[in-house]
């Protein structure tokens, strides 16, 4: 913010910042998660009454009710939820500049918090890509679910996210702050030992394959979704699993030493065991496909224009 900024603000309101502290606005974070005001204070290492009365001040401040008290603890009203959000977009924000500070200081160009879900060849691809366009950058990784890395993305806690979007992703209101840009279309492949019955076999029908033995990831995961979905509207039987477990790891092991069991995977993830040998991919028909792969960040993000022409590059390089 500007002289001139500073200057036409609300003369309420350039009173009220100077009364704020930051120890408020980490109140107001800790007030997001947590629901009674001891449990709050436990967070900030400090007694209940001087966590009661830390947002007293906070409600003089804003000369509003912010939060409503009850038996069962406190919650915020409208206008408190509101004050949270804008608290934790600042708190986010003023931490990732300290830890970018701290990468500069130890001779990185800067600091890029990326994250993906585990089950993508395409992820450290893009990564070694942009480490050779910026290879004195620092890249910290988070793997998660989705869903679990779109939050941490609105809640500031990674710059980027490499992943793809399920119908509810898309349906939930506060996508609208990010911006999805696709990197690669994508399919669902059917794996298999190379001892596997059906390895040799040159066409399969969906029909024949679902009465197999299955490993899949557990209902609520993307692929799972999809395929469910897909099946349904063919008219074929559900997939019964005999294994469930969301480690592309152990699923990738259990396919490849039980030659009487079947999985699925992502396309280029598939391909990549084909080379290596590991698994075979089915010949059954028709495809499958996934939602795009997208890099998505926040519309108003933080990334420097270097960066993000070196993430954009990538699939330039690719393709």
């Amino acid at each position: 913010m500007n002289q001139l900024e500073m200057k036409q603000m609300n003369p309420n309101s350039l009173s009220a910042l100077r009364r704020l502290r930051m120890r408020h606005l980490e109140l107001l974070c800790h007030l997001s998660e947590e629901t009674t005001v001891s449990a709050a204070a436990t967070r900030l290492n400090l007694t209940q009454p001087a966590v009661s009365k830390m947002i007293t001040e906070i409600e003089s401040v804003c000369n509003v009710a912010l939060f409503t008290r009850g038996r069962t603890g406190i919650t915020a009203n409208d206008k408190g939820f509101l004050l949270i959000q804008t608290a934790c977009d600042l708190v986010q924000s003023l931490d990732r500049s300290l830890s970018e500070i701290q990468t500069l200081e130890d001779g990185a160009s800067g600091l890029l918090r990326m994250g993906s879900f585990s089950t993508t060849s395409i992820f450290p691809k893009l990564v070694t890509h942009v480490i050779k366009k910026l290879p004195y950058l620092k890249i910290q990784i988070q793997e998660s679910p989705p869903q679990e890395l779109i939050n941490a993305l609105i809640n500031h806690q990674l710059d980027c996210v490499v992943t793809s979007f399920s119908r509810e992703m898309m349906a939930d209101e506060r996508t609208k702050s990010l911006k999805l840009q696709p990197i690669s279309t994508d399919s669902l492949c059917v794996v298999a030992s190379t001892k596997h019955p059906l390895a040799k076999r040159r066409n399969i029908r969906w029909s024949e394959a679902v009465n197999f033995r299955w490993a899949l990831p557990p209902k609520d995961a993307l692929m799972t979704k999809e395929l469910i979905y897909a099946l349904k509207k063919m008219d074929c039987p559900d997939i019964n699993p005999v294994i469930e477990s969301m480690s592309a790891i152990t699923m990738k092991g259990l396919i490849q030493f039980d030659d009487n069991l079947l999985g699925i995977m992502r396309e280029h993830q598939a391909k990549e065991e084909v080379r290596a040998k590991n698994l075979v991919i089915l010949p059954i028909n028709p495809k499958i496909k996934l939602p795009d792969i997208c890099l998505v960040t926040q519309k108003q993000n933080l990334i420097p224009i270097s960066t993000m022409q070196a993430l954009l590059d990538w699939k330039k390089f690719k393709d």
